[in-house]
């Protein structure tokens, strides 16, 4: 098994692509509501909902 070294992609010098599936509007809004939720609850930063088909591709 190959080991990968991810530390570049938590890097501002990295620029890459990737591809992102989006629930509809009436969707996305529930999704935002929960993810807005637990992020506040958690103290973490809340983001769009999407699920990450390919991340990190390296242009």
């Amino acid at each position: 098994m190959a080991v990968v070294n991810d530390s570049i992609y938590a890097t501002a010098e990295f620029v890459g692509l990737s591809l992102w599936l989006v629930p509809d509007n009436d969707a996305a809004i529930k999704f935002s509501n929960v993810i807005n939720e637990y992020a506040e609850k958690l103290n973490t930063p809340s983001f769009l909902p999407h699920m990450t088909l390919l991340g990190g591709i390296v242009v």
